[in-house]
């Protein structure tokens, strides 16, 4: 599987990179003004299919 991320996806992995607190599902649709928080989770999901993000104790996803 190749880890070459852009459009969208590359939007909500350079968000959570800049964040100092990790963020939230919610937190990132709203800072990238996407139509829907399910769209959000779903650009998540392929970031942390290819291991980048993780999940913190909190819910919030950072970096890996």
């Amino acid at each position: 599987m190749s880890k070459r991320i852009y459009g969208k996806t590359l939007d909500v992995y350079l968000c959570i990179l800049t964040s100092t607190q990790g963020m939230g599902v919610r937190e990132i649709w709203r800072e990238l003004g996407f139509s829907s928080p399910s769209l959000a989770q779903y650009h998540v999901n392929k970031l942390m299919d290819l291991r980048l993000i993780a999940n913190d104790e909190n819910g919030k996803y950072r970096i890996n």
